[in-house]
């Protein structure tokens, strides 16, 4: 289904773009916007973020009668043993078997998942939060879907909403998402789904309403390494949670890493100095768990974790430019 939104809007655009004095644009007839007409946009951005947890299936249940059932796999069947046809004998093999009975049979329940391997701290375990999503392929199918959605606000806000109203519930919904499935959203392989500049555009909204007050504010969303080193890269979150510092780093690494593939990335002692700075100040505010109920140390390690592994991709990162820039000078 997916496939077919995308295609038919390209198709369209293509036609747009051949006859642009028609009176009326093609991309309106699309099926996407047919889709979109007269609908609650909260609710579908509220669709697409949609978990398995019983507030969600309760607001979006199934369309049709065991929807999320899984098909029975081939391999599950047993594979019937062949009988030779002897019509003489009155064997009539394969022929007098009824397999329908076989077919509509339910699938067996699974079986207990094995333990947990352990980990250098057996009191962090690192959750498996894509599978609650459908696992990593409905991920890209939402995210492929926001992509889509992006697009059409960009040419059609009237037939939808407006770009900024649509990045404003993309926040409302990226925003509190626990560590993990945040960075499923905000990954730079998350954000490969979207155009170069509907990538950039998004991270900085998150980023910006999660960053210290003190981080002047871009002068545009045009991406720069001079607007990453002054308004981004030096700067911790606004309050000390270990979460939102860890979110702000994520956001950051993004950008990097936008910056590095579309435009590139040029090794200086100001680029150096801002991740070190960032670095250090991320560290020195990050001191609160943060709110809710039973959350402790486990927790605190485990936000912290996130914390250092977005550092150290990031120092790494940028050491990276420096050694090939210097290979390139040699």
């Amino acid at each position: 289904m997916m496939e077919t939104l995308e295609t038919d809007w390209a198709q369209r655009v293509h036609i747009h773009m051949e006859n642009q004095d028609g009176q009326q644009d093609p991309r309106e007839r699309s099926i996407i916007v047919q889709y979109l007409k007269d609908q609650n946009v909260r609710r579908i951005l509220r669709a697409i973020f949609a978990d398995g947890s019983t507030k969600y299936t309760s607001e979006f249940p199934e369309i049709w009668r065991n929807e999320t059932k899984e098909r029975k796999k081939d391999t599950d069947i047993p594979k019937k043993t062949e009988t030779k046809l002897d019509i003489e004998a009155d064997n009539w093999g394969d022929y007098m078997h009824d397999a329908s009975s076989s077919e509509l049979e339910d699938t067996p329940p699974p079986t207990s998942p094995s333990k947990t391997t352990p980990t250098a701290d057996p009191t962090f375990v690192i959750p498996d939060v894509s599978s609650s999503f459908g696992g990593p392929e409905s991920i890209i199918l939402r995210l492929r879907l926001l992509s889509l959605l992006s697009t059409v606000s960009v040419f059609l806000p009237h037939a939808f909403t407006t770009l900024l109203s649509l990045y404003d519930l993309y926040l409302e919904n990226i925003r509190p998402l626990p560590l993990p499935t945040f960075f499923l959203f905000i990954s730079p392989s998350s954000m490969q789904h979207f155009h170069q500049a509907a990538a950039s555009s998004i991270t900085q909204i998150i980023l910006r309403s999660l960053i210290s007050s003190s981080a002047p504010s871009p002068l545009s969303d045009d991406m720069t390494q001079a607007t990453l080193e002054n308004c981004y890269l030096p700067y911790p979150a606004n309050t000390g949670s270990i979460s939102d510092n860890a979110k702000v780093s994520l956001c950051v690494e993004t950008l990097l890493r936008l910056l590095q593939k579309h435009c590139g990335l040029d090794w200086s002692h100001s680029l150096s100095d801002a991740v070190e700075k960032g670095v250090n100040a991320r560290q020195q505010k990050a001191k609160n768990v943060g709110k809710g109920r039973g959350r402790g140390k486990a927790d605190a390690e485990g936000e912290r974790m996130w914390l250092r592994g977005s550092e150290a991709r990031i120092k790494g990162l940028v050491e990276l430019v420096k050694i090939q820039q210097e290979a390139m000078t040699e």
